[in-house]
């Protein structure tokens, strides 16, 4: 979509839907800072907040693009922090919303799946977790859906839910699960449990078994 220029007394960058934007950084992609300006002579900078900072433009790791932001060439994850924008034209300088910088690591591909029963041996009666586990890209969607032995003839109750997980050096992951649960557990329940998981790259089947003990 083609970024026209309007010029706008009060706002020297084009607003964003969200106080705050996470931008991810990758070490195979360029990496963009959306601080797009209203006014193309306007000059605009990036810093740093803590420690505060300005990051320069040298024009090959990092350049500026009035119609997109700053262009981070091969991000590292010496990047990583929060950072704002800050633009002047004939006047006081404004500042942008902040963006959160995230380096991840995680590699693109289908769903890195692991599946596991709790407990894993039960007697008639006892109640049951099974939880499917992904963990990836942060921006990367997980759809789940699950084959059981008593599939139809049973209520389950199953809960999906997903958080990011900042581990050491900020490396970045996504976690998401879906837990299925089976209450007052009957012979009908034990058996093996299936979870699919799928993403925009493929889908991963897992399966563990429920035995009576």
């Amino acid at each position: 979509m083609p970024h026209n220029f309007v010029p706008d007394k009060d706002s020297l960058f084009v607003p964003s839907a969200i106080h705050f934007e996470i931008v991810y950084l990758r070490p195979d992609k360029p990496a963009v800072v959306p601080c797009r300006v209203t006014d193309p002579q306007a000059k605009a900078s990036l810093h740093r907040e803590v420690p505060p900072e300005e990051i320069t433009a040298n024009g090959t790791l990092m350049s500026f693009d009035p119609t997109r932001g700053f262009v981070l060439q091969n991000p590292s994850a010496d990047l990583q922090g929060v950072f704002y924008c800050k633009a002047a034209s004939k006047g006081t300088p404004q500042i942008s919303t902040k963006y959160q910088l995230l380096y991840v690591e995680v590699p693109s591909g289908a769903p890195f799946v692991s599946l596991r029963a709790s407990p894993e041996t039960v007697r008639g009666g006892d109640n049951v977790n099974v939880t499917c586990t992904v963990l990836g890209e942060p921006e990367v969607d997980v759809s789940f859906s699950w084959s059981y032995p008593g599939q139809g003839q049973r209520p389950v109750h199953i809960q999906t839910l997903w958080r990011l997980v900042h581990r050491g050096m900020g490396y970045t992951t996504r976690v998401s699960q879906s837990i299925l649960v089976v209450e007052d557990i009957e012979t009908i329940d034990f058996g093996n449990y299936i979870c699919k998981a799928k993403n925009q790259h493929g889908e991963t089947i897992m399966t563990t078994k429920i035995v009576s003990s």
